[in-house]
Order: structure tokens, then sequence, then C-alpha cells
């Protein structure tokens, strides 16, 4: 990643303007005891405002965010941002009397022989590249075979199962739940249907507890499979509840990575029992 975002910063210059791998140790010094950056943050790029060339007032650009400090007269509620923020704002950032404008209140004052316009196209091409980076999907599934399939399903470079994300922890509980329906729809268990159900559970990078996910297909499985030999009444009363919980996810990569799921566990269905399965993927679908 920084060998990219180097190459973006390249593509723009300035007065005191320093990239990753030449900035003066003193200045990476500064940024952090002035700017506010975290010493095991990353400078990728320094903005120096200073006229003695101190860097005690300017810009850094890190791997986590942006960073600066305005000289004394210059007032501003909040002197960073994280990318994950300005994700949100970027789009409304603009030059205003010699600031860098990010909201109102908030604002940093670049050198008045520095080009306000570059510094705001660089800050804005950069906030993209990381949406697009945290959004990677690296979704590849031809489906040639199941197994494409589960090993190409949808990723990110971070773990997006965050504390307190609701729709994270449904997902992760309704994973195994719904695998196991695709599977007992038809009343009966195939071996091609097991192994798919193993290898998606096992590169799923959202499901940290793998033998938890495992342990509930397993007694899923089970469950509806008796559910479905008693009678078709009841396997359709326990398949509408477990289908209800589809609607409570509301990440999009999340959907994503269901439909892939669904789309691999029919495809793995023999063809006499099809028709029941892809009746419960569309039911499923209709949910997302």
């Amino acid at each position: 990643m920084i060998e990219q975002l180097v190459e973006i910063a390249n593509g723009y210059h300035g007065s005191d303007y320093h990239v990753y791998g030449e900035i003066p140790q003193r200045k990476l010094v500064a940024s952090t005891s002035f700017h506010g950056v975290d010493p095991r943050d990353t400078v990728i790029v320094l903005l120096d405002s200073t006229v003695m060339g101190s860097a005690e007032n300017g810009m850094s650009i890190t791997l986590k965010g942006v960073y600066w400090k305005n000289m004394w007269a210059v007032k501003t509620r909040k002197n960073s941002y994280t990318w994950e923020e300005l994700r949100h704002i970027y789009k409304g950032i603009e030059i205003q009397s010699g600031h860098l404008v990010f909201e109102p209140g908030v604002e940093f004052s670049f050198p008045a022989n520095y080009n306000g316009i570059s510094l705001l196209n660089l800050i804005k091409t950069l906030t993209q590249f990381f949406i697009e980076t945290t959004q990677m999907t690296n979704l590849e599934a031809t489906g040639t075979t199941y197994q494409h399939q589960a090993e190409n399903m949808p990723s990110t470079e971070q773990n997006v199962v965050l504390i307190g994300d609701n729709s994270a922890k449904i997902y992760i509980e309704i994973v195994p739940e719904l695998i196991a329906l695709c599977v007992a729809a038809d009343g009966e268990v195939e071996d091609s249907e097991i192994e798919l159900a193993t290898a998606i559970i096992e590169n799923d990078d959202l499901i940290q507890d793998k033998q938890l996910a495992l342990e509930s297909l397993s007694t899923n499985l089970d469950k509806l499979i008796s559910d479905k030999k008693k009678s078709n009444a009841i396997f359709k009363l326990k398949s509408t509840t477990i289908i209800s919980k589809v609607s409570k996810i509301s990440d999009s990569l999340q959907k994503e990575r269901l439909e892939v799921i669904l789309d691999g566990m029919l495809e793995s269905v023999c063809d006499e029992g099809s028709s029941d399965t892809k009746s419960i993927v569309d039911a499923i679908k209709k949910k997302l």
C-alpha cells in the first residue's frame, strides 16, 4: 500500500513538500511532536508551513489520516481526520482565503507560496484511494467449480468485524444456519454440499471462530434434516424463521458475500433436489 500512496503523492509538488523516503528526520520528529501523529504511524507526505523549516506548523498525511498544526493566529476546532472520517466529508472540502476548509470551523492554513488546489486534490485523491482499498472485495468467482467460489469469496484488507457492529454479528450467526437450510432443502445431504459448506466457513474472514461456526452448521443441519423428515410444514416454519433474520443484515459487503454463498450452494445441489433448494435460495435473496 505504501508504494501506491507514494506514487500518488509524487504526482503533486510544492514548496517544502516532502514524500515518504525523502522526509528529513527532524521533520518526522516534528510531525509527532507538533502535528499529533502517532509515532507508530507512517508519514506519507509532510508539508512544512514554517519559514525556518522546523515543520512546527504544517500538515502530515499518514496511513491513518491527516494531521496538522496552524500558526497561532489561525483557529480550528479540530486538527486531524482519520480516513474513515474523511470519506464522509471529503467532497465538501474547499479552498477559502488561503485556507483548506474541511468543515465549518475546521481549517488548515497552508503556506502562501503553496498551491492550495494541489493540496486539495491530493487529499481528495488519497481519500478516494482509501475508500476503494477498504471496499476491495477480490470477487473473482466465475462459477466454474464450487471450490473456486468458496476460495474467491469477497474479502477486505481490514477486519470489518468491529465490536458493536450488529450487522456483522448477525452475519456470523446466520451464515451456518443459511448454509444448513440450503443443504437440508431437498432432504438429502451430499458430500459436495458438505465440502462446499466447510470451505465457505473456513475461507470467510468475517467469521473469526471457525470451530463455533462449523458446530453451528452441524447442529442446524441435523435439526433441519430431522424436521424435513417429520413434516414439510414444520420445515417450512423453521425455514421462515431463519430467513427472516436476513433482513437485519445492512452491510452491502455482507449481502454480497451471502449472494456468492447462495449461488455456490445452489450449484452444488444434484438435479433432483435443485427445485427445492432454488426456492429456498430465492426466498433468502428477496430478504437481502
